[in-house]
């Protein structure tokens, strides 16, 4: 009757040709007849969408109603005025009033009701399944903030506790079944679409629905349970699993549709036939994991089913897409063609499963991937070719040239670059000629030209990169976080010194005072961080507070990556507390509980060499007790320790030839690290710098270039120190005139060089 009302207002304001809002002021306006009497649609509107809950034909705030039956409950079965079965109908009829009218007060309300008979049980007012299943709905529909945890409680009570195993007995009332099957379905999908809303899942909520469906699971296996699934609920517990995300949870998904078509096959009731959407969840969900095989299976096993008549489902684009995505990532040899066969297959079927935009690009990705732009390429030609003739499905995206783009970027050189900026002009083509809609130039392609120069590793690839933001300021593209990372390593990789870091200094301003207006992230600061390394900035200790206090203001936390790359910038300056400093950070780094701060094997490293290279007189003890506290030493690492022992003033020089000793000597009892030639070329220098010319000199010397020998290693590098480190006639006793110097050495010294 409700909609009824509503139709009619609807249809008279359309007849009428004016807004709802507008009063019915001229007498030539049909008006809205109701019980005989002219009256506004706008107000029938609002009297429809007011109406208040009737009893026995008359009006009742539900509220008030609702405090009756709780009294009616508190006295029950004391007075016999109130028979329980007419208090339970009562109650129903309330309940479902509130869940087709919701307001914001539903839930409460519902729940008022729902305590109230738990508390009061000797009433003989029966709790029923159709009860709950209201309760749940109008927590729900009410929309009130956190309303989906009440019903969580509700429909756990239902499914959970004792009073729920009462309802699910064998013989168990069809619409019941129903009920609980709709609650189930209702409930996931409010919790899963407010997650997906807010663009995450909390672990919180995931769990909530674990929970339930895990019971379901138990429920529908149990012999002497009366409750059986229908595809509304299936398809809700595979939307959970999915979310899920495990390989666990996808053969939980993958054997209930197995276990839903066997019962289809079994009672061959439409209830439960799986449709469209519950295959497409789990050839999705595989596919998202990396177990395309299994997907590709499924979607076989999908068309066998139809083709024989069993189920009335067929696959959709939305199938085909999920394995074409699945087959992008994948790992396997021949994934990128067996994607384009696909794509092949899909035009061969036409209709509706004719490729679209989505399946292109998936295959472009799927190319991209491999490293074959070439093919990336000639798939986006072919979206290019389908649009311009007639094909609307295929119209090639920001995101297409982009893969392509990218594609190119990271096959460096020249050509890659050239072909960049072939597409870049592509595009702009397009754009003017408007034969593509939304062409315009954006930031995908110009982050993609960025990275293009930035993999030439040249001094003018920085210079380039940084000419692109110039580019798309003048086009009018606005820059994102992408391309300021992206010109930073650009700038890194160019080894342009001064003229790097003063374009990267810049960068790192304009962000500051909102020239610039992008936000960092944890990637910009260490690209940032590598860039001053790399070109030998001046003032590191410096730079490295500032950086690490910028962060913090701007919320962002350090991690391994970001206090590694400080202290490889702060191994390559000049300042006199540079070792100090990076000697602080690995502390931090030690003390923290954070996996993604602990020290690896690479900032050991890096600390032992920023105390090598620093002025600090005992710089040899406190590199060789950081190379002592490592799990795992590296070669990287021992080479460190030796570079700090030479050089060293007099006093600590007995000390530095010592501590070279006791390296070289562990370094010999372990079988997973091994010297290098920069190895034996330092234990020389160590030697030479470090003790006086002695007999005991020259036999640490020989012995050290015997070992050289033996490993394989003879560098230029070696030989030059070891002319240092011996006289003029110990060095031709050790490398006769007849084996010569330079390439000319005895090539078994040198193989492993």
């Amino acid at each position: 009757v409700r909609r009824r009302l509503v139709l009619s207002a609807l249809r008279l304001a359309v007849s009428n040709r004016y807004p709802l809002n507008t009063q019915c002021s001229r007498p030539s306006l049909r008006r809205f007849t109701h019980g005989g009497v002219l009256i506004d649609p706008t107000k029938e509107i609002e009297r429809v969408a007011g109406i208040k809950f009737k009893r026995d034909g008359v009006l009742i705030d539900p509220a008030k109603e609702v405090d009756r039956l709780v009294g009616i409950l508190s006295v029950l079965p004391s007075k016999l005025l109130h028979p329980p079965s007419l208090v339970a109908n009562q109650i129903t009829a309330l309940l479902m009033h509130l869940a087709m009218h919701p307001r914001k007060d539903s839930g409460p309300l519902a729940s008022c009701i729902m305590d109230a008979m738990r508390a009061n049980q000797s009433s003989g007012v029966p709790l029923t399944v159709q009860m709950y299943h209201l309760a749940i709905e109008c927590w729900i529909k009410s929309e009130v903030d956190g309303g989906i945890d009440p019903a969580y409680g509700l429909l756990s009570a239902l499914l959970l506790s004792n009073e729920g195993k009462e309802f699910m007995q064998p013989g168990m009332d069809p619409k019941d079944i129903d009920r609980v099957n709709s609650s189930l379905a209702l409930f996931v999908h409010t919790l899963l679409g407010q997650s997906d809303a807010r663009g995450d899942t909390e672990k919180e909520d995931l769990a909530k629905a674990i929970s339930l469906v895990e019971r379901i699971l138990q429920l529908h296996n149990d012999i002497n349970c009366g409750l059986v699934p229908n595809i509304t609920s299936t398809n809700a517990i595979l939307n959970v699993l999915s979310h899920v995300g495990d390989e666990k949870s996808a053969d939980q998904a993958s054997s209930l549709l197995a276990h839903v078509v066997q019962l289809h096959l079994n009672h061959s009731t439409g209830d439960i036939e799986p449709n469209t959407t519950s295959f497409a969840i789990v050839i999705h969900f595989l596919a998202k994991i990396g177990q395309v095989e299994e997907a590709e299976e499924l979607l076989h096993r999908m068309l066998q089913l139809h083709d024989d008549g069993i189920i009335s489902a067929k696959p959709d684009i939305f199938c085909y897409n999920s394995i074409l995505d699945g087959l992008s990532k994948s790992n396997r040899p021949n994934a990128s063609q067996d994607a384009e066969n696909m794509l092949r297959t899909m035009e061969s079927i036409g209709g509706d499963l004719s490729p679209d935009t989505v399946s292109y690009t998936s295959c472009i990705h799927a190319y991209a991937r491999r490293r074959l732009p070439r093919r990336a390429e000639y798939m986006l030609r072919r979206m290019i070719w389908a649009y311009e003739d007639g094909d609307e499905r295929v119209r090639p995206d920001a995101t297409s040239f982009g893969a392509v783009a990218n594609a190119w970027a990271s096959s460096g050189g020249k050509e890659g670059v050239e072909k960049v900026e072939a597409l870049v002009e592509l595009q702009e083509e397009l754009y003017r000629e408007g034969s593509v809609p939304n062409m315009a130039p954006n930031v995908i392609l110009y982050n993609a030209l960025a990275n293009a120069w930035a993999h030439t590793k040249t001094k003018a690839s920085g210079d380039n990169a940084f000419r692109v933001l110039k580019t798309m300021k003048a086009q009018g593209v606005k820059p994102n976080t992408t391309t300021i990372n992206t010109i930073l390593k650009g700038l890194a990789r160019s080894n342009d010194g001064k003229r790097a870091v003063i374009k990267a200094d810049n960068i790192m301003e304009d962000t500051r005072s909102g020239k610039l207006p992008v936000s960092l992230n944890i990637i910009s600061f260490n690209a940032y961080l590598d860039c001053l390394g790399r070109n030998g900035a001046p003032n590191a200790c410096q730079r490295v507070t500032e950086t690490l206090v910028r962060m913090k203001e701007v919320g962002i936390l350090p991690n391994r990556i970001t206090f590694n790359t400080a202290m490889n910038l702060l191994a390559k300056s000049k300042d006199s507390g540079s070792g100090k400093m990076a000697a602080r950070i690995l502390n931090t780094m030690e003390a923290s509980d954070d996996p993604s701060i602990q020290p690896n094997e690479r900032s050991y490293a890096a600390c032992i060499n920023a105390v090598a290279r620093s002025s600090q007189p005992e710089r040899a003890q406190v590199a060789y007790e950081i190379y002592q506290r490592m799990g795992k030493p590296t070669t990287q690492a021992i080479n460190g320790v030796l570079s700090a022992c030479s050089f060293l003033p007099k006093g600590k020089r007995q000390d530095a030839v010592r501590i070279a000793i006791e390296l070289i000597d562990d370094l010999k009892q372990r079988s997973e690290v091994s010297p290098d030639h920069i190895t034996f070329s330092t234990m020389l220098k160590v030697i030479g710098t470090s003790m006086p010319p002695s007999k005991e000199r020259e036999e640490m010397v020989r012995s050290v270039f015997q070992e050289c020998c033996e490993e394989g290693l003879l560098s230029d590098l070696v030989v030059r120190n070891l002319k240092k480190a011996v006289l003029q006639s110990v060095f031709r006793e050790l490398i006769p005139p007849e084996n010569g110097e330079g390439n000319n050495i005895r090539s078994e010294w040198r193989r492993n060089v």
